[in-house]
């Protein structure tokens, strides 16, 4: 098993180790940049593609809960629906879709 103290990748802008990361609270994550990594092969990753302003939409499961992380925005699957969605408070069909191709694929209940 890799040591989580030896994978490091780039979270909001800075160089950290797996471990910290996990020791990270979720709603602190704005960015990630795991490219190359290949000690995180197991982790479940949905990458739904961009929006119209080159935004990358992307499911990703942490500790057992998935967020949809775009732009800066870190949310669960219901909160994306909402901020996204018609009576969002950013109402944006292009994300909308995103957001749902990410919740397609993710195996919980909304």
């Amino acid at each position: 098993m890799t040591n989580p103290n030896t994978v490091f990748f780039v979270v909001n802008g800075k160089r950290i180790s797996l471990a910290a990361f996990l020791a990270m609270d979720a709603a602190t994550v704005e960015t990630v940049d795991a490219s190359g990594c290949t000690a995180l092969q197991g982790w479940e990753i949905i990458d739904a593609g961009a929006d119209s302003r080159c935004y990358g939409f992307t499911g990703v499961k942490i500790r057992g809960e998935w967020r949809v992380i775009a732009g800066c925005r870190n949310l669960t699957p219901a909160a994306a629906l909402r901020h996204w969605g018609p009576e969002g408070a950013s109402n944006r069909p292009d994300c909308l879709e995103l957001v749902q191709k990410i919740v397609a694929e993710m195996a919980v209940a909304i």
